[in-house]
């Protein structure tokens, strides 16, 4: 199956030998070559990149737990059966923690990872998120955990459910 069958698009840098220091894993290449590569060694690159790729199983789009879905496709999310109106920040922040339950970020790590390396504002910006976002949850804003002096995360679904029951720490 080719890299065009699999709608997969594959990135390939050309670069210079002596910008190689200035490549980071941000930038999302899959390959690059040197201007100097010859087309025998173009030609085997391209081709096991393209093995490669193509045997990467798909991510999932949709992401269920503890009664959130969230449709990475559609940026949707529903808490039961209620869509949840989100702005696209919202959405990637709960996107993200709702992908990594059980795990707490500081907000530097989910400024970098959800805002982007670019962003020059505070780090108080994730607060203000966090508490809308919470208040768009409704009855389950308590998936989004503040752990003091650190960070947030999402419950697990086991833990979602204990707390929905009153068996939780409060």
């Amino acid at each position: 199956m080719s890299l065009r069958e699999t709608g997969r698009v594959a990135t390939v840098l050309v670069i210079a030998e002596t910008a190689l220091a200035a490549l980071t894993p941000e930038w999302g290449i899959n390959e690059f070559l040197l201007p100097t590569a010859n087309p025998a060694e173009v030609d085997t690159r391209l081709r096991l990149l393209s093995i490669m790729e193509s045997s990467v199983p798909d991510r999932p789009n949709v992401i269920t737990t503890a009664g959130v879905t969230i449709d990475e496709a559609n940026f949707t999310a529903r808490v039961q059966r209620r869509t949840l109106d989100l702005t696209y920040k919202e959405f990637e922040l709960l996107h993200y923690l709702a992908a990594n339950p059980g795990r707490v970020f500081t907000r530097e790590q989910l400024l970098s990872e959800v805002w982007g390396t670019d962003y020059f504002g505070g780090t108080r910006t994730v607060d203000v998120h966090v508490r809308r976002l919470r208040a768009k949850l409704g009855d389950h804003e308590a998936l989004i955990s503040t752990v003091r002096g650190v960070g947030y995360g999402f419950a697990r679904a086991r833990d979602a459910v204990s707390d929905s029951n009153g068996e939780g720490e409060q």
